[in-house]
């Protein structure tokens, strides 16, 4: 069973986070790729998809299920983006490792280069 938490202030013990784009009030991604359910009041259980990376079921406005991929949340809540960019780069090349300092906007190119 999950652990309940009130806010997402105690979810995630200090640790920075915002509310998911267009899921304001739903959902908050902290900086270390935490997901938290406001109404559920638990952080979320990640799963790994086929290619590695790691993403979170959550529900939009019209109660349809949204598959989010953890490393864009945090980067789309944390790293500006004013080269409009259209991929999210792991640094350290781990795709289970979505700290906002491991990641950074990439285009295509430049992320297939660093494979």
């Amino acid at each position: 069973m999950a652990i309940k938490y009130k806010t997402p202030e105690d979810a995630f013990g200090g640790v920075p986070y915002k509310d998911i784009a267009g899921f304001e009030g739903k959902y908050a991604i902290s900086a270390d790729g935490r997901v938290y359910s406001y109404r559920r009041q638990i952080i979320l259980r990640p799963e790994e998809v086929h290619n590695g990376y790691l993403r979170v079921g959550i529900v939009d406005d019209e109660g349809r299920l949204v598959h989010k991929r953890i490393h864009r949340a945090v980067a789309e809540a944390f790293i500006p983006n004013p080269l409009n960019k259209s991929q999210v780069h792991h640094k350290n090349h781990n795709r289970k490792d979505n700290r906002v300092e491991n990641l950074e906007w990439a285009t295509q190119r430049e992320n297939l280069a660093e494979v």
